[in-house]
């Protein structure tokens, strides 16, 4: 039963996210990386590590670099959302751009986002990754 409720709520919090970035429709800001006091914050996160930090602190934003390969997608009306896996675990990362595919794998920078979500008493949620820059593509 306790089972069900979690696969209930994992597509559940799925549908939210797919909701949330075709409403936001992908356009944030595209923050450079490379200028300014953000130096500091070039280093590649593995994607575990992230994760844990954001559900340990969900109200703090952040900027990321993340590196992996692109895995499952969905398409939207202004881009797509794609899962970025690396050895650590994967990520969905919400873009504009709709020529990312399967199997690529991508170095982007991007604006993680958590959305919290309330099951029968108890908080918990997922991060997902605004992608602001494509900084290396294979």
């Amino acid at each position: 039963m306790r089972q069900l409720s979690r696969i209930r709520s994992a597509a559940t919090l799925s549908l939210r996210l797919l909701l949330i970035a075709s409403l936001m429709g992908c356009q944030g800001s595209q923050a450079s990386w490379s200028s300014g006091p953000l130096r500091l914050f070039n280093r590649v996160q593995p994607i575990q590590n992230l994760q844990e930090r954001v559900e340990a602190e969900p109200a703090r934003p952040r900027r990321v670099r993340l590196q992996g390969t692109v895995g499952d997608r969905v398409p939207l009306l202004n881009g797509q959302v794609y899962q970025l896996t690396d050895a650590t675990g994967s990520i969905w990362v919400v873009t504009t751009d709709t020529t990312v595919t399967s199997g690529e794998r991508l170095l982007i920078q991007g604006q993680v986002h958590y959305e919290a979500m309330a099951d029968l008493g108890s908080r918990w949620g997922e991060a997902y990754i605004e992608e602001l820059e494509q900084i290396r593509r294979e």
